[in-house]
């Protein structure tokens, strides 16, 4: 089951989805468990599963919630290469919420796992919308800080990043995932209609220190409670004070 709700505050230029992947997540994370097992040495898969789950768990909320964002008729694809244990992983969410996930694993004899510093994984990002050239961008996955040992940034850090450089909209996300859920939180800011006054300036500043608040909010939810709590606790809980309301009906 796919649980997706998506919201908007009320005059303002903020836009928000959650989604909560319960069965479509554990038959994908049941077919890649598979595959590490068989082409993997079990230590290998049982020492890295947890790294691969979670981040393919985000990955596959993440391109679940662009796609309900950009409401895209086509394709939406994610992809990370060298990162970790992983070689390369793909999302891909197409039409009528269809997944296709694909992992291949380093060999951990011949491909140790890469260094965050020296051997800088990368993000690509691909929207294929029908009877439309594909738009494609890739970016590297840097880590926060200079230091040897800083950990590579979340993949959170790295959609808001990418977006904001490659399609200059403002977004925040919260990604989690465990074996039977994979969950996110999307909210972004698109700019105010030119109405030819002047009211345009005022208010895009209005809607500026609104959305850095909505997104302060967004950002408290723990992985713990995207992970447990229904939509409706989440969205009340983080937005009480808020005007929001659903687009559509709640999903199940």
């Amino acid at each position: 089951m796919t649980l997706m709700d998506e919201f908007i505050f009320d005059d303002l230029p903020v836009r928000g989805l959650l989604v909560q992947l319960t069965e479509a997540w554990t038959d994908v994370w049941t077919e890649v468990l598979q595959v590490l097992r068989r082409d993997a040495d079990g230590p290998a898969c049982d020492t890295h599963g947890p790294t691969v789950k979670n981040l393919l768990g985000q990955l596959t909320a993440a391109a679940v919630l662009l796609q309900g964002q950009t409401h895209i008729d086509g394709r939406v694809t994610m992809q990370i290469d060298g990162f970790g244990p992983l070689q390369r992983a793909i999302v891909e969410m197409g039409r009528n919420m269809r997944l296709r996930v694909m992992v291949k694993m380093n060999d951990p004899i011949i491909h140790p796992i890469i260094h965050p510093i020296t051997n800088i994984p990368t993000f690509t990002l691909t929207l294929a919308p029908a009877d439309v050239p594909p738009w494609q961008s890739t970016t590297p996955w840097t880590a926060p800080t200079n230091a040897m040992d800083a950990p590579l940034m979340p993949l959170s850090h790295v959609l808001q990043r990418h977006l904001l450089h490659c399609a200059q909209i403002e977004t925040t996300w919260v990604l989690a995932a465990d074996d039977k859920v994979a969950a996110g939180l999307l909210v972004w800011r698109w700019p105010p209609v030119d109405n030819g006054t002047d009211d345009v300036v005022h208010a895009d500043d209005s809607h500026h220190e609104a959305y850095r608040r909505i997104a302060i909010l967004a950002s408290s939810l723990t992985p713990t409670e995207l992970l447990t709590l229904d939509a409706d606790t989440i969205l009340r809980r983080l937005f009480w004070q808020e005007p929001w309301h659903r687009v559509t009906p709640p999903s199940g």
